[in-house]
């Protein structure tokens, strides 16, 4: 057997720090990237250019007027739209789009959304007769809660003035799968009629996180931080209970909402709330669409996997109305 000279063990550990400060380089991009709901993309241009996209508060960016991305600018027809000081980009279909569909994207209410959740849309309005409308609701910690009702609900009611109700979507991914229901939730409060869908994809609908069975996922979920989403959670509550309907949905009432879909990982903090989500309705018999995908982790139904492609077709399935075409992973 050779024996290693001195030049040749250099070279050796020089190529093995290289590898392991690669291999911890991109788990940094790739946990920063789920984490805050961003692309690997924007980390890597975050870093680039000085700015982790964090801020000076902790793990809340800073907050600039939000502008769409270059790369889905260049790429999308997505229009931007202002009612009653919200941002709300639009995507119309090329015909008469027979359903609409309010999106409310994630970031655990203090990210702004990423080009992953155009693109995903985007895929979604071309398999569906449907007009794409994803506003850019108002973010903590400069504003809490009760703001993106105060702007969500018109753009609702507004949708409503040339849009059937049963032929209006709400649906949003993590923060804005709470959201989602936490709108519906509201519009029944305010006697509003219902959309005809609510979809959740992995959604936060406890932000006081306090379901026991949270602390049994925190050793497979590779991506959500739960003191990252308490302080977060906190942020956006303000000063109102952390189980406050309006800002933590599953303590609301479940009764006399659109049809809901529910689609989650097994793989994530929010498994154990979104089980506690699906007992709730199951005994007080409202029917919904359940769907857990073993090992899945957070929002990979965006994902450009086999499963996040599956739960995507489920989800255009559910706004064409293909009721017999929505089975689940086992």
């Amino acid at each position: 057997m050779k024996r290693q000279t001195p030049k040749r063990k250099l070279q050796y550990w020089i190529l093995s720090l290289l590898g392991l400060f690669a291999a911890g380089f991109s788990a940094f991009i790739l946990y920063t990237s789920w984490h805050e709901d961003r692309s690997v993309m924007s980390v890597v241009t975050n870093l680039a250019d000085g700015s982790t996209g964090t801020g000076k508060d902790g793990p809340y960016p800073d907050r600039p007027e939000y502008q769409l991305p270059e790369e889905t600018e260049a790429r999308y027809d997505y229009e931007k739209m202002t009612l009653n000081g919200m941002d709300n980009y639009v995507l119309e279909n090329e015909q008469t789009a027979e359903k609409k569909i309010i999106y409310l994207h994630g970031g655990g209410y203090v990210s702004q959304p990423n080009p992953r959740h155009f693109q995903w849309l985007a895929g979604v309005q071309d398999q569906t007769d449907s007009t794409v409308m994803l506003p850019v609701y108002p973010k903590a910690p400069q504003h809490q809660y009760e703001e993106n009702f105060e702007k969500l609900v018109p753009l609702y009611t507004q949708t409503l003035e040339n849009t059937e109700a049963e032929n209006i979507v709400i649906m949003g991914d993590s923060a804005g799968g709470g959201l989602a229901l936490a709108l519906a939730q509201e519009l029944d409060r305010q006697d509003i009629e219902q959309p005809g869908d609510i979809i959740m994809l992995s959604p936060w609908l406890d932000v006081s996180m306090t379901n026991p069975g949270i602390q049994d996922l925190t050793s497979v979920d590779p991506f959500l931080d739960l003191e990252w989403l308490l302080n977060a959670g906190a942020s956006y509550a303000g000063d109102a209970d952390l189980k406050n309907p309006m800002v933590s949905p599953i303590y609301g009432d479940m009764t006399g909402l659109g049809d809901m879909t529910l689609i989650v990982g097994t793989h994530e903090l929010f498994l154990a709330d979104a089980r506690k989500f699906s007992e709730i309705t199951d005994e007080k018999n409202i029917p919904i669409n359940y769907y857990e995908y073993p090992e899945m982790p957070h929002v990979f139904q965006l994902q450009d996997t086999d499963e996040g492609r599956r739960a995507t077709q489920q989800v255009v399935n559910i706004i064409n109305d293909d009721a017999d075409d929505t089975s689940t992973t086992d």
